[in-house]
């Protein structure tokens, strides 16, 4: 499994630098297939050098006491317990005062002073057949359920319109002009997604394959990364719980299948959305960082596996641009958390793991400062509405109640230490409301500060939770009496999440095995739209249709794929422009009754061919704009009309 990760992390941060390097130099993808295998090459052959060096590897450390976890004893550990049990109910009053409560329970952990018991958790774990089988297994499934599901999102509007114009346009510059409208004229969309490659790898593998872009990320991709993903989950298992690392692997992929109630949620990034960079950012990467850090802090651990954390970070930002911040936020929470491990291990390690953690330091400034002139003006959210809007409504209880009683059940010092430290950082430094409007504004950009709660595996170490759990109630006869109580509390509040899980019709999910993650009727729309308009003129729809035009190789120009967009574009449009394209945008999106001056104006200076309106947006003014400039309609089709306009 190790090998396997290894290997995907090495070639994809070799594929990353590669591509960032041939779009700064305004290179093309014909360009990028002669420069990267030498790149490649170069980080293959830098970490089997490293491996067959070793080095970096930590004294071992005399052994204490029970290897994974115990029970505390005395009245304090008693009162944590039922402070946990009650953290649902003080989340139910006042986010605020779970705030504070969480703090307190996280900083009664992080107090406790023991001796460092180094355990299994310091050994290579060695699986035996049956769990080999067992992961295979859960591999095979999960690339297959990535496979059945289909659960569309208009966020490929952008990014696969990337895929799809380096695969269709290969001697165009990279990442460097409108990918959407294919309006020459216009610059890519957000300049920091120029650090993401991961659609760039779709459009190379779809030229060289001879597929559809949209084939790629959707067939292609999709079972491979949820590959990843599997793998990754496990060998985080394996550094938390050894010697129940199956079980943790297990419950893991269970939480992912349970936690879906909102469209932010973690567990909605995993399976069912794998198909997109930042799924598998977080999904994956995550996981991988938390892994490697702490391996390369044990004993075991060795320059290589520094090298593979550097290699993670790059690997990162090419899979998501928000990566710039959020791969160093999970790095830190991943090192702070090793903490034991960091201070009687070699002061080398140290440098190490620092020297991992820079290799991202020229991607944030850069972004950070992108971010802080750009969009600071925006309205911020509170930390509470972040919580609730990533965990729901419903399941924000469940995830609350285990986060906490992790590191409170978890008395081996190393494991409380890599649960608790990364939600400490959570609470008190990304969610805390004093700083937050300054996190929001100046670090992350108001509408992605909710991917804060990106800086650790939230899933796994929700699972590591209900392991312990478990282990503790069939090992502690004395302490079973507590212990029901806070597992009737977890029990419960499963019941309460459990109808909001992540595979429910109503999460926009659907079965169709193979399919593209497009809703069938609005691709039937977009494909006749495109045979109607031809070369004619520009295309103008609504953005459930315009942004499934963006992902053809070749496509008409659009008037607008989605509003945020043309938004973002506004300043390389120009003002008059930006009007024209805001006012026929409404006219096929808003309810209210269109201007209809301005309408027929933008439609003439825009040179509009075709326009695709939904039925129940079909009015008799929006009729008489249309007819007026000499539109007449062709088709009707699962709910839209197709107006063409006829040469005058």
């Amino acid at each position: 499994m190790h090998s396997f990760l290894a290997a995907v992390l090495v070639l994809f941060a070799g594929w990353t630098i590669a591509a960032q390097l041939v779009a700064l130099a305004g290179g093309s993808l014909n360009t990028l297939f002669v420069a990267a295998p030498p790149f490649l090459c170069v980080v293959a052959v830098v970490y089997l050098r490293l491996l067959k060096l070793g080095g970096l590897r930590s004294p071992a450390i005399a052994h204490k006491g029970r290897d994974d976890i115990a029970v505390g004893t005395g009245g304090p550990a008693t009162l944590a317990v039922l402070a946990v049990c009650l953290a649902p109910a003080v989340l139910f009053v006042s986010w605020t005062a779970f705030w504070v409560a969480s703090l307190a329970i996280l900083g009664y952990c992080l107090a406790k002073r023991e001796t460092l018991g180094v355990s299994a958790c310091h050994a290579s774990v060695r699986p035996r057949g049956w769990e080999w089988v067992t992961v295979l297994c859960l591999a095979i499934a999960a690339a297959a359920l990535t496979l059945a599901v289909s659960r569309p999102d208009l966020d490929d509007a952008f990014y696969v319109s990337e895929a799809a114009f380096s695969s269709g346009q290969p001697s165009e510059p990279l990442l460097a002009s409108d990918t959407m409208h294919v309006e020459p004229a216009l610059p890519f969309v957000f300049s920091t997604y120029r650090l993401a490659t991961f659609e760039v790898l779709a459009g190379g593998l779809a030229h060289v394959l001879h597929l559809p872009a949209m084939d790629v990320i959707y067939r292609v991709f999709p079972p491979f990364w949820a590959v990843v993903v599997v793998l990754s989950i496990f060998l985080l298992a394996q550094e938390l719980m050894p010697r129940r690392w199956l079980a943790l692997g297990v419950v893991s992929l269970l939480l992912i299948l349970v936690l879906g109630e909102c469209h932010r949620g973690p567990a909605n990034f995993a399976f069912v959305r794998i198909f997109q960079g930042k799924a598998v950012y977080l999904s994956a990467i995550v996981p991988a960082i938390y892994y490697l850090t702490a391996r390369y802090f044990s004993p075991r651990g060795t320059s290589a596996d520094a090298f593979l954390l550097g290699c993670a970070q790059v690997a990162a930002i090419g899979t998501s641009a928000f990566a710039t911040l959020a791969a160093p936020m999970a790095t830190v929470g991943a090192l702070l958390s090793n903490w034991p491990l960091l201070w009687s291990g070699p002061r080398a390690k140290l440098w190490g793991g620092v020297a991992a953690l820079a290799v991202p330091l020229p991607y944030v400034i850069t972004a950070a400062m992108q971010v802080g002139t750009s969009l600071a003006h925006l309205q911020v959210e509170t930390p509470s509405h972040v919580w609730a809007s990533v965990f729901g409504n419903s399941q924000q209880y469940l995830v609350a109640i285990l986060l906490l009683a992790g590191p409170v059940l978890a008395t081996e010092a190393l494991l409380r230490y890599r649960l608790a430290v990364p939600l400490a950082l959570l609470f008190a430094v990304y969610l805390n409301p004093w700083i937050s409007a300054s996190i929001s504004k100046h670090v992350t950009g108001p509408p992605l500060y909710w991917r804060v709660v990106w800086s650790f595996p939230v899933v796994i170490f929700a699972a590591t939770s209900v392991c312990v759990l478990v282990q503790r109630m069939i090992e502690e006869r004395n302490r079973r009496p507590l212990l029901g109580i806070l597992s009737a509390v977890v029990l419960g509040l499963f019941a309460l999440a459990a109808p909001f899980h992540t595979l429910r019709h109503d999460n926009g999910v659907t079965w169709h095995f193979a399919g593209r993650k497009i809703a069938a009727g609005d691709y039937a729309v977009a494909e006749e739209a495109m045979r109607a308009t031809g070369d004619n003129g520009r295309m103008l729809a609504p953005d459930a249709i315009s942004g499934i035009v963006s992902r053809f190789e070749e496509h008409p120009t659009l008037v607008s794929v989605r509003i945020a967009y043309t938004q973002a574009l506004a300043p390389a449009m120009g003002n008059e422009a930006y009007r024209q394209r805001s006012v026929l945008w409404s006219f096929v999106s808003a309810s209210q009754e269109p201007d209809q001056e301005a309408t027929r104006a933008a439609l003439n200076s825009l040179e509009v061919a075709t326009v695709v309106l939904a039925q129940n947006s079909a009015t008799h003014g929006r009729i008489q704009v249309l007819r007026s400039e000499h539109f007449r309609r062709t088709e009707t089709i699962n709910g839209y009309e197709i107006w063409i306009r006829e040469p005058r």
